[in-house]
């Protein structure tokens, strides 16, 4: 189902991926990223979802130093909104993502006055194809903090910003919608399975 959807083409939204399937070179690269990231984020709430990503893993010969539960993306400028908001609090940061422009137009200015938070950039990408290019642009930018939503090309651009740039990167999926909507991204399996309760203790 999930190759059907991303093979739609969809180019921004929560059925958004950013990539088709098959794709030997994203796959190669996705694995390389997740090897080098420091926190890595899967479902690990829904059985038959954790199981999965563990077989990848075990397939992969790879070793997370650290997991959380990615679903709290959607959840954590809500529920722990005084944490999320200090990180940040007087950071250069930079956007990437299909709906990264307009995001910051909307929040820059709000984000200045209120956090002192400058958005110094916003790099739009829909494609893996696009990765090359997105790379290449990041170099213009003097930035502490990148934002990512741009599907699985999200993990391989973090990857990139924290080794190549020496910078923390984030990649929050459909939070960043919830962060530029201030409406946290709702569909079948976080209203009926999941709970929305389970992500707001954690």
């Amino acid at each position: 189902p999930e190759a059907q959807i991303a093979n739609m083409g969809i180019q921004s939204g929560f059925h958004h991926r950013g990539i088709r399937f098959p794709s030997i070179a994203a796959r190669d690269e996705l694995i390389e990223a997740v090897r080098q990231a420091d926190i890595v984020g899967f479902n690990t709430i829904v059985e038959s979802a954790c199981a999965l990503t563990e077989r990848v893993f075990s397939a992969y010969d790879i070793e997370p130093m650290l997991i959380f539960e990615a679903n709290i993306r959607r959840v954590i400028m809500f529920s722990q909104k005084e944490k999320f908001m200090a990180m940040l609090q007087g950071r250069k940061v930079l956007l990437i993502g299909s709906l990264a422009p307009i995001m910051k137009s909307k929040l820059e200015w709000k984000y200045r006055r209120k956090y002192q938070c400058d958005i110094v950039g916003a790099i739009s990408i829909h494609e893996y194809e696009e990765i090359a290019r997105v790379k290449d642009e990041i170099q213009h930018y003097e930035f502490d903090l990148c934002l990512l939503a741009a599907g699985v090309n999200a993990v391989i651009l973090a990857s990139y910003i924290a080794q190549s740039c020496g910078k923390v990167a984030f990649d929050m999926g459909s939070g960043l919608t919830s962060l530029m909507t201030g409406e946290i991204v709702m569909d079948q399996w976080l209203a009926y399975i999941i709970g929305l309760d389970k992500l707001f203790k954690m």
